[in-house]
């Protein structure tokens, strides 16, 4: 049974006074809630209040009915202790933990809620807010509801002046009397509220102000008000406002409601809400008649709460929700026919590793300096935002050239690689950017998306660049999927296998060992080649179900191999980053040779040098030396294609280079090629390191292979991809002179 306070009854009968339950609300309350959703990320807030069997919710965000049975509220623990409710986990709290609002509906498990007392001090009910998710609130939380209960219950004083105010209107006429207490009361409620009256004469034009008027206005009260006085007191921008108001009014209107900022006589700016209603006597005795209040103290810290909603606190920039709601209003905007903007979403490198290294206070001063030099070259048309922990996002108008954008974001790339000194170290951070043009219907979301894939893909291909969205992402994205489902399709089938490739000795012709190559049988019957499957595998998951499914394959074919062709000096395996990185990549591969009995000293991991560029450089060389120490050799692939091939061989412990194809492809008519591999041949044999030449297509690369002392090569001249029951020691070779080699 929940609690019910002992003044229940009294409280009831305040609440039924105010003339709030089953009203149509106000704006002001709409947007409180609407400020606890976004501050508190809550998908529930409401202001609630409790008569004796309901609980009626004033404004709310996020449910779909205007009451519940007041025996279900959580609101009745703060209207009952009169005191702030938090509860963490309802599913925990055994005050709640049979609630059906825990477990049916809404499924509510975190709540917050402060209460909201009348001007006559009792509990009407609560400004809340709640979740589905657990330990959603905390304490630090209860300072904001706090606030916004105060915000509240000076809109409900508020409330209760004009209902009291409609009240003396009604009686004006027959309670003479009554009058001069009401205006004694009103004068008295004008000074605790700073709230008066006005009056204006249309057929005059004569202006009237109270006495609390004059004071919000710092006007002389001996002082005679008139219109055009009145009007000075408005700020320039807001006198259209009044005009309009005034103007609308004599023409018909039956009422004006609206705020306005003035500038006092002392020089103060204030902020006023002004109410009118039209009031004729006769034809010739028409008169507006109404209420004046400074809201100055509320609009701030409306203000207050709309920047904390709006503003990242680390950086001062525009927050992710704030950027996202500006975004849909830009693109909005392009629909009704404006010039589509942009969406530039940087990146950045190198804060990951800053706070790791120097930790996070001073990864936060390092945000706070790169966002200062975006800001600064950001102009007032562009907006700007930290979009993410180590993401920006800009919006730029639509009518800025497509050069200019580059150039702008190019700015903004240089700015953010320009070393950040601080005390005793010096702080390196690199960014990406891509680009998304808006078009006429999609979304803001869909922008970020197309921003965000331009970003993403470009930084596989070019870090520190800028990277304009393309229709064809979305092609290349489709194709991936596909491969992907392919893949997924074919390892539950069985339709993955592999395909040796020959590497031979180019001057005794015998087989000296064998690449595996991923092959795939797809649905259709047709094989697909490890080049074709690639563009999936960047998902690292995907890339080591793949790589457990070829180690057990060469596993297993080790043995065939070895009674087709002799035991062979060794098969090579290619690894991901991914894979080599992945926690359990050693141990799975020790253990899956150890299975089939295949000895690891004819084992060779294959790794390209662009997964030597990792940023945990470290991390990649314990896990290569951990190999070597097993027995197993390491080649490093594709070699000359990356940024720093010679320092390779320097730090990790590579046994075998391959030397990439597009080399060995131009050394018959490329002079510099042939440098190029001649030297790469000259220097592996000074480092006492096995050279294989890839891609050997034509009988004249061969023969020049042989001539530079190039021991061992493999390629189409010298034999195909074969399966393990085809394997033969010299079968490549032979083949090959077969053909006059």
């Amino acid at each position: 049974m929940p609690p019910i306070p002992p003044n229940d009854a009294e409280r009831v009968a305040a609440l039924r006074q105010l003339e709030l339950l089953d009203g149509p609300g106000h704006p002001s309350f709409d947007d409180v809630v609407q400020v606890i959703s976004r501050t508190l990320d809550s998908s529930i807030a409401m202001i609630s209040l409790m008569d004796e069997q309901r609980q009626w919710f004033l404004a709310s965000r996020g449910i779909d009915v205007r009451e519940t049975p007041r025996e279900m509220a959580f609101c009745n623990y703060p209207v009952a202790f009169g005191e702030p409710f938090l509860v963490r986990d309802a599913h925990s709290d055994t005050r709640l933990a049979d609630s059906l609002l825990a477990h049916e509906g809404p499924q509510i498990r975190s709540y917050i809620g402060y209460p909201v007392r009348a001007p006559d001090g009792h509990i009407l009910g609560t400004v809340c807010a709640a979740d589905p998710a657990a330990d959603k609130f905390d304490t630090s939380h209860l300072d904001l509801m706090g606030n916004l209960s105060t915000l509240v219950e000076q809109l409900v004083a508020a409330h209760a002046l004009t209902l009291e105010l409609d009240r003396m209107h009604r009686n004006l006429a027959a309670e003479k009397t009554r009058l001069e207490q009401v205006n004694m009361t009103f004068s008295q409620m004008e000074r605790i509220a700073r709230i008066g009256a006005w009056e204006y004469d249309i057929e005059s034009a004569r202006l009237s102000w109270s006495e609390s008027i004059h004071t919000i206005h710092g006007h002389p009260i001996d002082q005679p008000i008139d219109s055009k006085t009145a009007m000075d007191y408005i700020v320039p921008m807001h006198r259209p406002i009044v005009r309009d108001a005034i103007r609308a009014m004599v023409d018909g209107a039956n009422e004006i409601d609206f705020e306005a900022d003035i500038i006092t006589r002392t020089g103060k700016s204030k902020r006023i809400h002004i109410v009118g209603q039209r009031h004729e006597e006769s034809e010739r005795a028409r008169r507006i008649v109404g209420v004046l209040m400074d809201v100055t103290e509320r609009y701030k810290t409306h203000l207050a709460l709309k920047r904390a909603a709006e503003i990242d606190e680390l950086t001062g920039l525009l927050n992710r929700n704030a950027f996202a709601a500006h975004l849909d209003d830009t693109v909005q905007l392009n629909g009704a026919g404006n010039r589509p903007p942009h969406l530039l979403m940087f990146d950045l490198d190198g804060l990951k590793d800053t706070n790791e290294i120097y930790g996070h206070t001073v990864g936060d001063q390092a945000l706070r300096e790169v966002s200062a030099r975006i800001a600064a070259l950001a102009t007032d048309r562009l907006s700007v935002s930290r979009w993410g922990g180590d993401e920006f996002a800009v919006t730029i108008p639509g009518d800025m050239p497509v050069n200019a954008i580059r150039e702008f974001a190019r700015k903004v790339i240089d700015a953010i690689a320009v070393p950040i000194e601080q005390p005793r170290r010096t702080i390196y951070l690199r960014a990406t950017c891509g680009v998304a043009e808006s078009e006429p219907h999609i979304s803001g979301k869909e922008l970020v998306r197309r921003a965000n894939q331009a970003l993403h893909l470009g930084k596989t291909t070019g870090m520190g660049l800028v990277h304009f969205y393309d229709q064809s992402f979305e092609q290349r994205k489709q194709a991936r999927k596909a491969i992907e489902l392919e893949i997924r399709s074919a390892l539950e089938q069985g339709r993955i296998f592999a395909r040796y490739q020959p590497i031979v000795d180019l001057h005794t012709g015998r087989t000296e060992g064998y690449e595996a190559l991923l092959r795939l049988t797809n649905a259709a019957g047709k094989e697909l080649t490890a080049a074709q499957l690639l563009p999936a595998l960047v998902d690292p998951e995907l890339s080591r179900l793949v790589a457990s499914r070829m180690m057990n394959l060469v596993a297993a074919d080790f043995a065939e191999i070895s009674r087709s062709a002799g035991i062979p000096g060794f098969i090579s395996i290619n690894a991901t980053e991914a894979d080599l990185l992945g926690c359990d990549y050693v141990d799975m591969l020790l253990s899956t040779l150890a299975a089939h009995a295949v000895p690891t000293e004819h084992i060779t991991l294959e790794v390209t040098e662009t997964m030597l560029l990792v940023n945990d450089l470290d991390r990649m060389r314990a896990v290569l030396e951990r190999l070597k120490a097993a027995g197993i050799s390491i080649a490093l692939d594709d070699f000359g294609t990356g940024f720093s091939s010679l320092t390779h061989l320097k730090v990790f412990p590579i046994d075998k280079v391959k030397i990439d194809r597009s080399f060995v492809c131009d050394i018959t008519q490329d002079r510099y090629a042939h440098s190029i591999v001649a030297g790469v041949i000259a220097m592996a044999r000074s480092l006492s390191v096995d050279i294989i030449a890839e891609g050997i297509e034509t009988r004249e690369q061969l023969a020049m292979l042989r001539e530079m002392g190039c021991v061992m090569g493999q390629g189409f001249l010298l034999s195909k991809p074969v399966h393990a029951s085809d394997c033969r020691p010299h079968a490549a070779f032979v083949a090959a002179t077969e053909n006059g080699l």
